[in-house]
Formats: structure tokens, C-alpha cells, sequence
């Protein structure tokens, strides 16, 4: 009888113990996660201001194509 109350507990421990692996590797993973995050946005705000000029000129440049081609239109019907 002590014999099956001692295999219930040693079970009982061994589930919570992979219940706190499990919940610690999540935690983990949590947090790398968060720290990419984190890192996107301060990469983000370091580049962003020379990033932000080249789409402006971009889209300065599909403006003009967009315009010309409009005018080419209403020029041809």
C-alpha cells in the first residue's frame, strides 16, 4: 500500500515538474519573441528616416510614370 502511494506521488511530481519544463520553455520562447520585437522597432527607428526618403522617392517616381501615362491617355482618345 505505501509501495502504490509513493509511485502516485513520484508520478505526481514528475507531472509537475514537466508541467514547469513545459510552461518554462514557453516563458522563453515568450521573451525571445518580445526581444525581436523590440529589436525590429529600435532598428526600425534607427533606419526609418533614410528609409522613409527612399519610399517618398519612390512613390515620387511611380507619381510621375502615373502622370505621364494619364496624360497619354487623355492625349490619345
Amino acid at each position: 500500500m505505501a509501495t502504490k502511494v509513493a509511485a502516485k506521488k513520484k508520478v505526481a511530481v514528475e507531472k509537475v515538474e514537466d508541467k514547469l519544463t513545459v510552461l518554462t520553455d514557453v516563458k522563453a520562447y515568450a521573451r525571445k519573441v518580445w526581444l525581436a520585437g523590440l529589436g525590429a522597432y529600435a532598428k526600425a527607428g534607427a533606419e526609418g528616416a533614410e528609409y522613409f526618403k527612399e519610399l517618398v522617392k519612390a512613390g515620387e517616381g511611380v507619381e510621375k510614370q502615373g502622370k505621364k501615362l494619364v496624360s497619354e491617355q487623355v492625349d490619345a482618345a
